[in-house]
């Protein structure tokens, strides 16, 4: 239930930044998306460290719940399949996905140091040349959305994990 609330809390605050500067046409801001950003400056950046704070404890979340599924079901599981000598196609398979796996869950991290780096950079930016603040917010939602990306590929992987755990099951 925790972590749907805070799901949807991160979403409702990027919506909000995402709404906030609605007045903007294709890289450019129009004079009323500018005089917003620097007459909101103050609020804008709270909404931003807010959303900072909430992704970061996002963050530690589904890092251990990674770290979780890769040290105690992917690899103990490969790991016991190569001592028992089991080496079909699914096997190899399963081996595949646990190397996909680890290298989606450091992708994860390191897009996410990144995504974290540009937003404490928006966060501590001048909000006078608002169409510099504006790329900047740019910038850091097309991070934010490569973090998306990551998320989705290692719950793809974890699908795929379980689905031939299954058909592994199915076969002993």
């Amino acid at each position: 239930m925790k972590k749907k609330a805070l799901s949807f809390y991160c979403i409702t605050l990027m919506l909000f930044c995402q709404i906030l500067l609605c007045s903007c046409v294709a890289g450019a801001l129009s004079e009323n998306g500018a005089n917003y950003i620097i007459d909101n400056c103050e609020q804008i950046k709270t909404q931003l460290k807010n959303v900072q704070h909430n992704d970061s404890r996002a963050r530690v979340y589904i890092g251990g719940y990674y770290e979780k599924i890769i040290s105690k079901y992917i690899t103990p599981l490969n790991v016991r399949l190569t001592r028992n000598n089991i080496s079909d196609e699914l096997a190899q398979e399963l081996m595949s996905n646990q190397v996909s796996f680890a290298t989606a869950q450091t992708n994860f991290k390191d897009d996410f140091i990144e995504y974290q780096k540009s937003l404490e950079e928006l966060i501590n930016a001048d909000c006078g040349n608002a169409q510099d603040f504006y790329n900047q917010l740019v910038t850091v939602r097309e991070k934010r959305q490569t973090m998306v990306f990551d998320i989705n590929k290692v719950s793809e992987l974890t699908s795929k994990h379980i689905e031939l755990v299954r058909q592994l099951r199915g076969r002993l």
